[in-house]
């Protein structure tokens, strides 16, 4: 009976332990840039941002990346619109005239030249804030489980705390 109680054991410990490890692979985050707008996951089920943000605000660290970066790329946004304008403008006046307006063309072109590094810091802290939030992730799963021996009235027992 002894032997049997032990296999029991042992199956729930692999049981748990493999249910634990699971879970927390399903429960990372991951974010995949699209031309308009991200998309969020969590494991293979895609998620709302609202909902990807109320995940990342567990760690500070994350949240405050995550806005950094959000942050930024409403302002990248807004420099490849205006810097659009600007080339968008001097190609009608060019279309026109026959004449190449110097200054918006320079401009715009400046500005475009801007917004393509800014869109990879964006992409950076993103990638960031997700890597900080999926390793808080692991780290909880694997603390999180204990495993006790201790005496009772019928002889040892077995303590599994996750």
């Amino acid at each position: 009976m002894a032997r049997f109680f032990q296999l029991i054991s042992f199956i729930a410990l692999l049981t748990s332990t493999s249910q634990s490890v699971a879970q927390s692979q399903q429960d990372t985050l991951r974010v995949e840039s699209g031309f308009w707008s991200n998309s969020f996951y969590q494991g293979n089920k895609q998620i709302s941002e609202e909902e990807f943000v109320a995940f990342l605000n567990s760690s500070e660290e994350s949240r405050r990346l995550y806005d950094q970066a959000d942050w930024l790329s409403l302002l990248n946004s807004g420099i490849g619109l205006t810097a659009g304008a600007f080339v968008g403008f001097a190609t009608a006046r060019y279309l026109n005239t026959s004449e190449l307006p110097v200054v918006p063309f320079s401009v715009g072109l400046s500005l475009l030249a801007i917004s393509f590094p800014l869109e990879y810091v964006v992409n950076r802290k993103m990638n960031k804030a997700v890597g900080i939030y999926n390793a808080s992730l692991r780290r909880t799963s694997q603390r999180s489980m204990q495993l006790n021996w201790g005496l009772s009235a019928n002889g040892i027992g077995l303590q599994l705390r996750f």
